[in-house]
């Protein structure tokens, strides 16, 4: 049966729907001179496979691929690239120590029954977030993310959406992969104490302070 509290819709949401899909979406992203939206359209087996192809806006052609804790991405020339690893079980853990989780009217979205998730910052510093939970799949059919003053940063939606098997060659992890970046967070690993890191990057390491 599906989950019915915040918790275990927030879990199952993080994991991925549990029946296999395509759809399209509309992502909508907002800066300081205003908004951008990109058309995406969206496979994912049900078993933690989600591929993701950019048609419109800036990242046109583009690809995003997920097999459960890996992820990559292919620009529009083909190169494949590895994204940082992540466990959904740990987001969860994140968000539910920082966040108060609570369930909202169920309504209906993309002509599916959907329960709405709200995620409430503890702390007025961080952003918030509100989904739209697919009441039986788990499949996230709207993400919005909002800054700490409540202004919109982004905004993802499913405009249709139908369940049905995908093929397995959808899903086939990339065979080349570019190195990762020797910069940005790909490049970072931790320090074993802080003369290290002073030691690795010639400059002091105060202690960080609030």
């Amino acid at each position: 049966a599906p989950p019915r509290t915040p918790e275990g819709i927030l879990n199952a949401a993080l994991k991925g729907s549990s029946s296999a899909f395509e759809g399209a979406q509309q992502t909508r992203v907002w800066t300081d001179t205003g908004s951008l939206t990109t058309d995406v359209r969206v496979w994912g087996n049900g078993k933690g496979a989600v591929r993701s192809e950019y048609r419109s806006g800036a990242a046109k052609g583009a690809v995003v691929l997920r097999v459960g804790d890996r992820s990559w991405s292919r620009t529009s020339a083909g190169v494949w690239t590895a994204l940082p690893a992540h466990s959904e079980t740990a987001r969860a853990k994140l968000i539910l120590a920082n966040y108060r989780v609570s369930l909202g009217a169920a309504g209906t979205l993309a002509g599916r029954s959907a329960v709405p998730l709200n995620i409430t910052a503890k702390y007025a510093f961080n952003p918030s977030r509100k989904m739209w939970v697919d009441a039986f799949t788990g499949l996230i059919l709207r993400d919005d993310l909002f800054a700490p003053d409540g202004k919109p940063r982004s905004s993802t939606k499913f405009t249709s959406v139908t369940y049905k098997a995908q093929s397995v060659s959808m899903f086939q992890q990339p065979s080349r992969v570019t190195p990762a970046p020797s910069t940005g967070p790909n490049s970072l690993r931790a320090a074993a104490s802080a003369s290290e890191a002073q030691k690795l990057s010639g400059r002091p390491t105060p202690k960080p302070a609030y």
